[in-house]
């Protein structure tokens, strides 16, 4: 192939040479002001970024070599939601994506509703980080580094999602894995509670299910509420009999997983999630359900209803935590547009907020906080447009779904810091991914 026959390869010599002229004044002023460190850092997205420009696959295969050294959770074998099946499972869509979905340039990224926000996202993210490096002064091969990781990890995921999971096959796999994950890990949780060991709560009933490397019971609980909404939406919307009833099986037995987590935030998200996807589907649903989960309160386990009644009361973690707000405010007033850098909290709140709008407020800005709550708007209304419009159960299912999943994780986090953790946000990324390519090809069918 001549060179002027490829319209992505559009320069000479001259150009080359003073590019690199420029380019090699910048390393040398930024090794000087900003260390050797931040310059190799440097050097290195500038590589990927330009080869980019060229082979898209590159850049790639470096976020998925990036994003895949460091265990997420723990390290030990956990099918359902530990780092194997995620890590396993990130490689495929990317892999997939490479082989498959970005052979030709116009497909590497399709437009869509999340493109924008994440774009925003993902650009503060950087700033944060190069921020919190000069403010704080950790390295790249730190925690924090992980951390970064952690969190665009979820974006790009995102992204990935959207640009291959076109077919109907692929899809329907997601949903396979799904409840494969929520089975296993329900397993695990019953394995782990062979008997109430007293009718009264205790913190020492609280099961971690396989997440005791991120935080235990907490991280469990939202797992379940994230992860259920998929569940219940399968019952609802399925038009196989024997789907629905495995459905059923599963709904059931993650519910009783989630009352021994104990934790107080799952439980609202839980609630709010399958309340919002009740209300769309039908009123009388909504209110069947309301009935039911009043009624069947007394036939809750003690200790869940202890636990439950307990978020009314200010005990000392709800208190520690108000106080840790309020600090945290006045620290996002000082530095309102991009944040102090990753891991904020722990050089500069007595604990963590426990909080995923003041963290990211605080790491990133007020900024990016906006770019965050404008984006899960985006994948409710995107989601609601297409569930108004499905015409199959996948569909139905992943839009419904999504609704109450992204509902239960705008609620949970306000009890937690937990959207780094993609074990438990893996699910409602790929949906994310697979309804925004959806309503991409509902608006194309208008066309």
């Amino acid at each position: 192939m001549h060179v002027k026959d490829n319209e992505y390869i559009f320069v000479d010599w001259r150009w080359l040479l003073l590019f690199s002229i420029f380019y090699s004044l910048f390393l040398l002023f930024t090794m000087f002001y900003l260390g050797l460190k931040v310059t190799l850092a440097v050097f290195l997205g500038s590589v990927i970024f330009f080869s980019s420009i060229f082979a898209p696959e590159v850049s790639m295969l470096t976020w998925m070599l990036l994003i895949i050294n460091e265990p997420f959770m723990t390290g030990t074998f956990n099918f359902g939601s530990g780092v194997n099946l995620t890590n396993i499972f990130l490689a495929l869509i990317v892999l997939g994506w490479m082989l498959g979905a970005a052979v030709r340039r116009e497909d590497l990224i399709r437009p869509s509703p999340i493109n924008i926000p994440i774009l925003i996202i993902l650009i503060f993210a950087l700033i944060s980080f190069a921020r919190g490096m000069t403010y704080f002064g950790y390295g790249l091969g730190g925690g924090e580094m992980n951390s970064f990781k952690r969190y665009i990890t979820f974006y790009i995921v995102m992204l990935l999602s959207m640009n291959i999971f076109r077919s109907r096959f692929f899809r329907l796999s997601a949903l396979v894995v799904m409840f494969l994950g929520l089975a296993y890990e329900i397993r695990v949780t019953f394995s782990q509670h062979s008997a109430v060991a007293t009718w009264h709560y205790s913190d020492k009933l609280r099961i971690p299910g396989s997440f005791e490397g991120g935080g235990g019971a907490n991280e469990l609980g939202t797992y379940f509420a994230q992860g259920l909404p998929f569940v219940f939406s399968t019952l609802l919307y399925s038009p196989l009999l024997w789907v629905r009833a495995i459905s059923l099986i599963v709904l059931l037995l993650g519910i009783q997983s989630i009352f021994y987590t104990y934790s107080r935030g799952s439980y609202l998200s839980f609630f709010l999630g399958i309340g919002v996807m009740s209300f769309l589907k039908d009123r009388r649903l909504f209110l069947a359900l309301l009935l039911l989960g009043v009624l069947s309160y007394p036939l809750w386990p003690p200790s869940a209803r202890e636990r439950f009644m307990s978020i009314k009361q200010e005990d000392a973690s709800i208190k520690g935590r108000k106080n840790v707000w309020r600090v945290a405010r006045r620290k996002i007033a000082r530095s309102p547009i991009i944040g102090y850098g990753y891991d904020a909290s722990k050089y500069l709140l007595p604990r963590d907020t426990h909080n995923m709008y003041y963290d990211i407020a605080l790491e990133m800005g007020l900024p990016a906080l906006i770019a965050v709550i404008y984006l899960f708007i985006r994948i409710i209304l995107a989601s609601y447009q297409v569930w108004r419009k499905a015409r199959d159960s996948i569909t139905q299912i992943f839009s419904s779904g999504l609704i109450g999943a992204v509902f239960a994780l705008l609620l949970g986090n306000m009890f937690g810091t937990r959207l780094a953790y993609l074990p438990i946000n893996m699910y409602v990324a790929v949906a994310s991914g697979i309804v925004a390519r959806m309503y991409y090809e509902l608006l194309e069918g208008k066309r």
